[in-house]
């Protein structure tokens, strides 16, 4: 009977230290944020299906709201923290006009140089849709990337991750343990290698909180561009109905998915409005070797300048027939 008494005993003080040993929720999304910020390599693809309601619009306008809200946008990528590179692809399908848009966009950000590098060719049958010229097809653009600008910022990469690091920390330790929750795992994210499953839930004024601890890390950069008072004053008009982030984790604490669902409502001038958006995103080859396929050469880059040129041109030799 002593025996058994100790064995008791010994099995319970095992399994409280193994449970004192658990990372708490908040812990554990914490970190795999960090781990996150902190890869020099990795893949991920999101998708995103939005939800617009904007009651006191005129019929025909409520036909072109209705036409975005079946939009479908899948954005894949990946990103290479030793050269400062981000590949991403934009793809889907959107009606515009009442006509439906094909997207497959590859966009290439290059830190180290701070510019940005849009591919054309996917806009070559659908630009002229956007710009009221349907029947222009603008065939110049292919084999063209447009050039564009990034911020200017001074600081360099490991001074940004360091900032992006503390505003995280500082972020997530002022949010209490209670909107932390772990769910639990299907058999199927078992299979997946998940181990642990987080969502953290906020209401209006703590997603608020979030967004101005994050708008003073680009504080810097956006200068007079957005100040904080323009901050405030957008925060008058919205309420943040639904703010939900649910993470999966690996065994290691690594970032899997992340699924966001906001629901926003506006009301400018007495006219309300609600925002949804859903984005899942999965996370892959964290670490792991990446190559950037996106190279433009120099005979094939147009700045915004010679882009406006080419678009007049087009429309131009289209009326010319």
């Amino acid at each position: 009977m002593k025996k058994n008494w100790i064995l008791f005993l010994l099995s319970a003080v095992l399994i409280f230290a193994l449970t004192a040993c658990q990372p708490k929720p908040k812990e554990s999304f914490t970190s795999a944020y960090i781990n996150l910020l902190e890869a020099e390599t990795y893949e991920f693809s999101t998708d995103i299906h939005f939800n617009l309601d904007i009651p006191n619009l005129p019929e025909k306008d409520q036909k072109g709201i209705e036409d975005l809200n079946n939009s479908k946008i899948t954005i894949t990528g990946k990103t290479n923290t030793k050269t400062k590179e981000t590949e991403m692809t934009v793809k889907g399908k959107m009606k515009v006009k009442g006509k439906t848009m094909d997207l497959d966009i590859p966009v290439l950000i290059d830190e180290q140089k701070q510019l940005g590098y849009l591919k054309l060719d996917g806009l070559a049958d659908q630009f002229g849709t956007l710009i009221n010229h349907p029947d222009v097809k603008f065939d110049n653009f292919k084999g063209k990337f447009l050039e564009f600008p990034l911020h200017q910022d001074e600081a360099t990469s490991e001074e940004k991750k360091e900032k992006l690091l503390k505003s995280l920390n500082n972020t997530i330790d002022n949010l209490s343990d209670s909107h932390f929750k772990e769910e639990s795992l299907t058999d199927k994210e078992k299979e997946q290698g998940v181990a642990q499953k987080i969502t953290l839930s906020l209401n209006d004024q703590l997603i608020k909180s979030v967004i101005q601890q994050i708008f003073k890390v680009y504080q810097d950069n956006l200068k007079e561009k957005f100040t904080k008072n323009d901050l405030d004053d957008v925060f008058k008009h919205v309420n943040f109905k639904k703010s939900n982030w649910t993470v999966s984790l690996d065994d290691k604490e690594n970032l899997l998915t992340q699924q966001t669902d906001f629901t926003m409502g506006v009301d400018v001038h007495k006219k309300p409005a609600s925002f949804k958006i859903k984005a899942m995103t999965s996370f892959s080859n964290m670490d792991g070797e990446v190559n950037i396929n996106i190279k433009p050469e120099k005979q094939d880059i147009v700045t915004l300048f010679e882009f406006k040129t080419m678009v007049g041109a087009e429309i131009i030799r289209a009326r010319r027939g």
